[in-house]
């Protein structure tokens, strides 16, 4: 976490990894795809990485100065100032498919990076992944973590971000929103937690606050670091989140189930989107799965893509 202070642009203190500050060359690599605090020109890509990633802790608490106003108008600056200051030798972009498959690596010369992670960003928001549908009663995502998403789930995925004063996603609107399990690689960070509304009792047992805070801290965004409503296990989770959804006819529950938010190749959807699913033609219906529960917990389900199960032998 070491930085050094190479300069400042309008007052605003810009700080770099003491390793990179002292290099003979710097090649600045990271994926490009959208933020998930704000919305700009500019998200995470490789200005992104220039200013917090090699700013390290230093480098986030100032692009966090104002929150998500901040990060929209301080990390170009930022960046701006380290290619001014260090020599970077290039910039290599990273842009994926909907399944996280490299779809293109693109290598940038320091003079084009601005303007390559602008235009990459705009080609990956028209790709991106993302729920195919709207109005949702619940969303189920079985799993949370920082391998994931910063915020645990990708808060343009479920369509949250709650930050006071940043104008809240139209897509894909679920009323309620059921977190039900941490990912060992997170290391007990449960930083985006607050984007839930349920939780679960074995999803809080493997929080490390102490971590999660200082995650949560960093970032100012005070809302993601609060306490969802705690059920006892999956199935709990589930019977509260359509009584506050206010499903009265269980049949036309507009349920979608995910793995996490990195997987959304294979969804798993309830009865009342079935009509709606039929009529997406970028959509194919290839079975059907009953919910199954095994000491009040869901029973895993396959999450692979169906050209994926065929080749090893099974079927979906």
């Amino acid at each position: 976490m070491e930085v050094e202070r190479i300069g400042e642009v309008d007052g605003i203190p810009v700080y770099t990894d003491k390793f990179a500050a002292n290099a003979d060359g710097i090649l600045v690599v990271n994926r490009i795809k959208h933020h998930t605090d704000f919305t700009g020109p500019h998200e995470s890509g490789l200005l992104k990485m220039m200013a917090v990633g090699m700013g390290k802790r230093e480098g986030a608490d100032v692009a966090h100065t104002f929150k998500a106003w901040s990060l929209r108008h301080f990390i170009p600056q930022l960046a701006r100032q380290v290619l001014r200051q260090l020599p970077v030798l290039a910039g290599l972009a990273v842009i994926e498919n909907g399944y996280h498959e490299v779809a293109h690596l693109v290598a940038l010369p320091p003079d084009e990076i601005e303007r390559g992670d602008r235009e990459w960003l705009r080609f990956w928001k028209r790709i991106r992944p993302k729920i195919p549908f709207n109005r949702l009663d619940v969303l189920c995502v079985e799993r949370m973590g920082k391998n994931i998403s910063g915020t645990g789930m990708d808060t343009k995925v479920i369509g949250r971000l709650m930050i006071t004063g940043e104008s809240e996603p139209k897509h894909p609107l679920p009323k309620v929103v059921v977190v039900l399990d941490l990912t060992d690689e997170s290391h007990g960070n449960a930083a985006g937690l607050g984007l839930a509304d349920i939780t679960t009792k074995r999803l809080m047992e493997k929080v490390n606050w102490h971590d999660t805070h200082i995650n949560v801290f960093t970032s100012g965004f005070i809302e993601r670091d609060r306490i969802p409503v705690v059920a006892e296990n999956d199935r709990q989770a589930l019977e509260w989140a359509l009584e506050i959804a206010k499903v009265r006819d269980p049949e036309k529950a507009r349920i979608v189930r995910i793995r996490d938010t990195n997987t959304l190749g294979v969804l798993y959807i309830s009865q009342g989107l079935w009509d709606e699913a039929a009529q997406n033609p970028r959509l194919r219906m290839v079975g059907g799965e009953t919910l199954r529960f095994d000491d009040g917990n869901l029973v895993p389900v396959g999450y692979e893509r169906p050209s994926e199960a065929v080749q090893k032998g099974g079927r979906k």
